[in-house]
């Protein structure tokens, strides 16, 4: 399924990126840059600057999964067969070893199960470790509640979700965050002790 983010850089750019499978395309303005990505990096040319070639790292909390996926398994994940990067994409980055194609793995690399193995630092991934990706107005929280949330200018932070009163604050609340937070993660309160 396609997504889109529409983002703002630090150059005072402002661009857009579409996603698809492990495609993604961001296209900035006003310097017109063109940005096609298949991995972490995003490759592309600065129309501006008469096509010089130029790489951008993508930060963590705006890869995709799979992007993730492909960026753990760094240098393996070319020698993987088609049919390997398919299962890994769909199956949180595991893959069974007949599929592979792959020589020789470090086992300290890699987890094992019964899906097959993946790279240990997909551990989480299922559930973005706890980490809920916003992405618009239906994936913010539903309840009042305590939460860290990854600010875009400062990082991790702590803070508070409270449903607004009225419709008009509770707007700017939902404006605000989908503007300045790429996640969330709800601090659940701990249970009473028992005796």
């Amino acid at each position: 399924m396609g997504q889109y983010r529409l983002s703002m850089y630090l150059n005072k750019q402002i661009g857009i990126m579409l996603v698809y499978g492990g495609y993604s395309i961001d296209i900035m303005i006003p310097f017109l840059s063109v940005h096609i990505a298949t991995t972490k990096h995003a490759k592309g040319y600065d129309i501006f600057n008469l096509f010089t070639s130029h790489e951008q790292k993508l930060l963590p909390h705006i890869m995709t999964k799979e992007q993730k996926i492909q960026d753990a398994y760094g240098e393996y994940w070319d020698g993987l067969s088609i049919p390997a990067k398919n299962c890994a994409l769909k199956h949180n980055g595991y893959i069974g070893p007949i599929i592979s194609h792959l020589g020789e793995i470090p086992r300290d690399f890699v987890i094992y199960n019964d899906l097959g193995f993946r790279p240990k630092s997909l551990i989480g991934i299922e559930n973005n470790n706890g980490w809920i990706k916003i992405y618009r107005e239906s994936d913010l929280p539903q309840f009042d509640c305590d939460c860290f949330i990854i600010d875009k200018k400062k990082g991790m932070v702590t803070g508070q979700w409270l449903q607004a009163p009225d419709e008009i604050r509770g707007k700017q609340a939902r404006k605000f965050w989908i503007e300045h937070a790429t996640h969330y993660r709800i601090i659940e309160k701990p249970k009473p002790p028992l005796y």
